[in-house]
């Protein structure tokens, strides 16, 4: 039997709700991580609203933090990162290895806004795991001094009022008390 996780999905233009999905796999270069925080970018929005076409039964969100729940095995052997490790992925995903990512335009990744793939091409990150391709590449680890000001109950407790999704914010801090902004359920 597939395990299930919850996620926050665009229906259709205009229309957004939660649904289930199953965790997804990650490949040989991958990473699976279980949501901790998500950030709502106004792309979000614009994504909703339909300013890039209608992306039906897509998991919206691509700017996240969370704990890497599985490893592809060529991200394990690399030895760069461990499963229960924190860490941040942003929005922009490249493969790193196509022209444009070796050229220095990671964000034009196979194509024009390639590297956009989250809540685009692929489901995103408002669900309770999500799929990191080349995880050495695209994940920031977190140090663990730096977790101390998140606290999350349960990543996708989101109270929706049409397209206002209502997110408590939360600060997390590094070190030097410089504040990175998250929204959390």
């Amino acid at each position: 039997m597939t395990r299930k996780m919850k996620c926050f999905v665009m229906h259709r233009i205009g229309e957004v709700g939660m649904t289930e999905k199953p965790i997804p796999r990650a490949g040989p270069n991958d990473a699976i991580i279980r949501t901790s925080a998500a950030l709502i970018c106004t792309s979000d929005t614009h994504t909703v609203a339909g300013a890039i076409g209608d992306r039906h039964g897509l998991t919206l969100g691509h700017e996240a933090v969370g704990v890497i729940h599985e490893l592809g095995e060529l991200a394990a052997a690399s030895g760069l990162f461990r499963i229960g490790r924190h860490v941040a992925v942003g929005a922009i995903t490249p493969c790193c290895t196509c022209d444009n990512c070796q050229h220095g335009y990671p964000s034009q990744c196979g194509g024009m806004l390639g590297g956009w793939k989250f809540a685009n091409v692929k489901d995103g990150s408002f669900a309770e795991y999500f799929h990191v391709n080349n995880a050495a590449a695209n994940l920031a680890p977190i140090p663990r001094r730096s977790v101390v000001g998140l606290r999350t109950r349960h990543p996708l407790q989101f109270r929706q009022q049409s397209l206002d999704l209502s997110l408590q914010v939360g600060i997390l801090y590094d070190a030097r008390r410089t504040g990175v902004l998250c929204a959390h359920g």
